[in-house]
């Protein structure tokens, strides 16, 4: 009998220009695992040299209706609905307490935004949940956030203290487009949304995180994607309950 023939995969490596995105390397090999691998040299060394340009990965299997050219037409209709994480050069460099701080994203300077406006608004600022349910993402996704913006030094706060965190960029280095609208805190009601991928039984979280941090979203409508590693997938799904509590199959 003659061995079933090995799945072959395509890995390629992508950069956003001022053009769009494009293909920088592509290559094939007969198995999944050494293509991931491939891709996260190839991404790593390719940021060192173009950083801040962004840079992404996939692999796809070979024979499959998924390519590198259907994943690079998603990347730029992303880009050009205005997906910050798909279509942002950070360029500006801002001045934090006299010493020089990194920029800071679409996404970060909404976030940035929303505390100012909060704590005008309110007279102390957002708790975490908060901008939880400001921004419609997981628990995890904020606190990410929050360390984030901590260690660019736009933010200052207190660990452990609910309320302390304080505003470090100057109002007029903030993205000012409508003001952010000053919510409660309230308890999810949906499982919709973008969720955080902090665990899985086959790969450690530096695989997870590899070229975005690891992610499932679940779109109204039972549409959503994944990505985690250098793998990217689409979602079919139906919503339920478990204990109570809102779910998706």
């Amino acid at each position: 009998m003659t061995p079933p023939a090995q799945a072959q995969f395509e890995a390629g490596v992508f950069a956003l220009t001022a053009e769009g995105w494009t293909i920088v390397k592509r290559r094939k090999f007969p198995g999944q695992f050494p293509a991931a691998q491939w891709v996260k040299r190839s991404c790593a060394a390719l940021a060192r040299k173009k950083s801040p340009q962004p840079i992404r990965g996939s692999v796809v299997e070979v024979g499959t209706w998924l390519t590198l050219e259907s994943v690079l037409a998603d990347y730029e209709q992303k880009r050009k609905a205005g997906n910050p994480e798909f279509n942002e050069l950070e360029t500006t460099v801002f001045m934090v307490g006299g010493k020089t701080t990194a920029s800071y994203t679409t996404r970060q300077g909404e976030y940035l935004s929303f505390i100012h406006d909060y704590t005008k608004l309110n007279g102390q600022p957002p708790a975490e949940a908060d901008m939880q349910q400001r921004f419609k993402v997981s628990p995890p996704s904020v606190h990410d956030m929050i360390l984030m913006l901590e260690k660019k030094g736009f933010i200052q706060r207190t660990p452990g203290m609910a309320r302390s965190i304080r505003l470090l960029l100057s109002p007029d280095k903030l993205p000012r487009e409508e003001p952010a609208n000053a919510i409660g805190s309230s308890i999810p009601r949906s499982i919709l949304g973008r969720w955080r991928i902090t665990q899985m039984d086959m790969w450690d979280q530096d695989f997870v995180d590899a070229e975005v941090e690891g992610y499932v979203r679940l779109d109204d409508g039972g549409s959503g994607e994944f990505q985690f590693g250098y793998v990217h997938g689409l979602i079919d799904h139906e919503l339920t309950e478990r204990n109570g509590r809102p779910a998706a199959e």
